[in-house]
């Protein structure tokens, strides 16, 4: 599915009214092995530590990155906001501070608007927005490069080389991060097993 067949989709899912997050995932999909072939992605990959981002990306069997996909509308800015605070106020905050901790190449979009972190820290000055909703018009309006700079970005994602750890410095932030995530994970425990939650939720 090429980026203007996304969009398309993506219109047609929000003049329907009844749209959820999960209702774009397979639009996203397509979108992800199509610009990025023969890459594979995965929609609800199995739960690891960290929790279960929406998709995995891989080459053959080697994961490339993940992404994170959110209802169109939701104030992505304020969750990134909030995962930069040492104790995260929202649970949207809290699951997003984890993967920034823990995954090394991450898109963070609600299908228009995408960000992009690489070892926790935002790759672009500003997020990528590919278009806009006008509900009072019930149109969907792209940028006038939404093609271009979409597929571009994917491919850089795609094409990125995590960074080896060159320096004592570099280990010790790496570590440091992990332990940050490792312990924000401990304290939710006690609560999740209170709550009869699932061990590592979303």
């Amino acid at each position: 599915m090429s980026v203007t067949l996304f969009l398309a989709e993506i219109a047609g899912c929000l003049t329907s009214g009844i749209a959820t997050e999960h209702t774009y995932r397979p639009a996203l999909q397509q979108l992800f092995e199509t610009v990025l072939s023969p890459a594979k992605a995965t929609n609800e990959p199995k739960h690891a530590q960290y929790g279960a981002p929406d998709f995995v990306i891989q080459q053959g069997n080697t994961p490339i990155g993940h992404v994170e996909a959110k209802d169109i509308g939701v104030k992505l800015d304020q969750i990134i906001g909030d995962s930069e605070r040492e104790k995260p106020r929202t649970r949207e905050g809290t699951q997003l501070r984890r993967y920034r901790a823990a995954l090394p190449n991450l898109l963070f979009t609600d299908g228009l608007e995408w960000h992009w972190f690489v070892n926790g820290t935002a790759r672009l000055e500003h997020p990528l927005r590919v278009a806009a909703w006008e509900k009072a018009k019930q149109k969907l309006v792209p940028t006038p490069t939404a093609a271009a700079d979409l597929a571009g970005l994917l491919t850089q994602f795609a094409a990125q080389q995590i960074p080896t750890v060159n320096t004592p410095r570099e280990l010790a932030g790496r570590l440091a991060q992990a332990a940050r995530w490792l312990h924000d994970v401990t304290l939710a425990e006690p609560y999740r097993e209170r709550l009869s939650l699932p061990a590592h939720p979303r």
